[in-house]
């Protein structure tokens, strides 16, 4: 049996542990902030954030005894390099549930967006184009989204009990098929959900430029947190597949952490919408009331004399109050 020398990629390793717990303290940071701003949140999200925090804690906890045994514990032992452990091998499981849990939550949000602005569409009688048929119109989407977070989950069990059977580092390109499919599927799912709740976002513009600059910047961030954690999935997936060397531990470190924080940073910004939907439906109100009030005495009778024709002066004005309403209700209520 041939001992894997200790070269660079463990190093990487090191960095990689480093970053899980600086993220770690980011996500009990957001999870503070979820505490604080949670009162009208449902008893299950409650207990969903509770339970994504724990395991997400969990994985550190892990990642830094592995860690302490490997480079403190197993000091001058190159073993410890070549052979793999519970603790290493428990991660592996935890980079499976925790995507699949952070899928979810973010399939359960699309489904909301979708029934709250399937209504909303420019022109409902024109003819269905194919964006309606598979995002809109069809639960079919949706239920791809899930499927592949199952698959998620599954290929991160599959690698954890593939760990713990070889053990050994060099064997573990036997069991590149279950990491595939973890991989294929968790990007597949993001980049799936990005592009499935920007197109709901964008129906939902109209004419009033506050609102679509509120939806411009969710957009944004969606886009971001949806190809972020896919690049890294497939970055993971082809240092694992192409390198020997195992630095695709790092990703695996690093990515059940951009998970957990993409969750909370979608629940906390909530507050800063919220305030800023308060703003936009104040002004629409107020404009909507001023119309109102203009419309009642716009329609002036003119008499300037018997050869004089009557002249009716009528002005309308647009507002999108229904539109603001719909996105403050899916963004505040769950």
């Amino acid at each position: 049996m041939d001992i894997i020398p200790v070269g660079d990629e463990w190093r990487f390793v090191f960095v990689g542990a480093f970053f899980n717990a600086i993220l770690l303290g980011i996500m009990l940071a957001q999870a503070f902030t979820f505490a604080q701003n949670s009162e009208r949140d449902p008893l299950w999200l409650k207990i969903y954030i509770g339970s994504l925090v724990a395991l997400d804690t969990t994985t550190s906890i892990f990642t830094t005894a592995w860690i302490y045994s490997l480079f403190i514990v197993g000091w001058g032992d190159n073993t410890v390099f070549t052979w793999a452990d519970w603790f290493s091998a428990s991660h592996c499981i935890f980079f499976g549930i925790i995507p699949c849990m952070a899928q979810m939550f973010f399939a359960w949000r699309l489904h909301r967006i979708s029934q709250y602005y399937t209504r909303l569409i420019q022109d409902p009688s024109s003819a269905r184009t194919w964006g309606d048929f598979i995002v809109a119109k069809q639960p079919y989407f949706t239920k791809f989204i899930i499927v592949c977070s199952c698959f998620t989950l599954l290929g991160g069990i599959g690698t954890f009990a593939a760990t713990i059977w070889l053990r050994e580092y060099a064997l573990f390109y036997k069991f590149a098929p279950i990491a595939s499919v973890w991989g294929a599927s968790a990007a597949t799912t993001d980049v799936s959900i990005a592009i499935a709740m920007t197109y709901h976002l964008r129906r939902a513009k109209g004419t009033f430029e506050a609102t679509n600059r509120l939806l411009d910047r969710i957009i944004q961030n969606t886009l971001q947190n949806g190809f972020l954690t896919a690049i890294f999935c497939l970055t993971t997936l082809v240092l694992y597949l192409f390198i020997p060397q195992p630095y695709y531990l790092t990703g695996t470190f690093i990515l059940p952490k951009i998970y957990s924080n993409s969750v909370l940073a979608s629940l906390n910004a909530r507050r800063t919408s919220g305030r800023l939907l308060d703003v936009t439906i104040e002004l629409d109100m107020s404009s909507w009331s001023e119309t109102q009030r203009t419309n009642s005495n716009q329609i002036v009778s003119t008499r300037l004399g018997a050869l004089r024709p009557e002249v009716f002066v009528e002005i309308h004005r647009e507002t999108d109050t229904g539109t603001v309403v719909d996105i403050k209700n899916d963004l505040t209520d769950n």
